[in-house]
């Protein structure tokens, strides 16, 4: 697709993404790679070919802006409702590397809940050796709405 963008220092190559599924038919016999692969190795390819950082921004976890406006959203909710905020909040994931330390990086009311669900299926010494550890690691659902009652008391 021919760009209308200024050629030079200020140009960049124009991104277009028609679809972020990625969808399994069946066990995967390799690391089944997600966007952020993606995203790293566009980034790398443009650096390699312009000689600069492509100007990107993201959304989503761990990206502190997605826990802010969750929050936001949130209180909001609870103002509407004529009740006060949460004390906590919980996000509950099974990805340390995108839910947990988005969690841990937002800090203040944000608890991490590690469920051993899906991508992490360790235990809890696993946990306490991740650079950014949840602070709950919970096997189900039902262990989940335990913790969150349990805060609640």
């Amino acid at each position: 697709v021919p760009s209308s963008a200024p050629v030079g220092a200020a140009a960049q190559v124009p991104f277009f993404s028609a679809c972020a599924d990625f969808e399994y038919t069946a066990e995967p016999t390799v690391p089944p790679l997600g966007s952020g692969a993606f995203h790293f190795a566009l980034e790398a390819l443009y650096r390699a070919s312009v000689g600069r950082p492509l100007d990107a921004v993201r959304f989503g976890k761990p990206e502190g802006a997605s826990f802010a406006f969750a929050e936001r959203l949130i209180d909001a909710r609870a103002a509407a409702l004529g009740v006060p905020p949460p004390a906590s909040l919980f996000m509950v994931g099974d990805n340390p590397l995108t839910d947990i330390k988005g969690a841990k990086r937002a800090g203040g009311r944000w608890r991490a809940v590690l469920a051993q669900t899906g991508m992490f299926t360790g235990a809890d010494a696993e946990n306490a050796a991740l650079p950014e550890p949840a602070d709950y690691v919970v096997p189900d659902v039902g262990s989940i709405v335990e913790i969150v009652l349990g805060a609640r008391a």
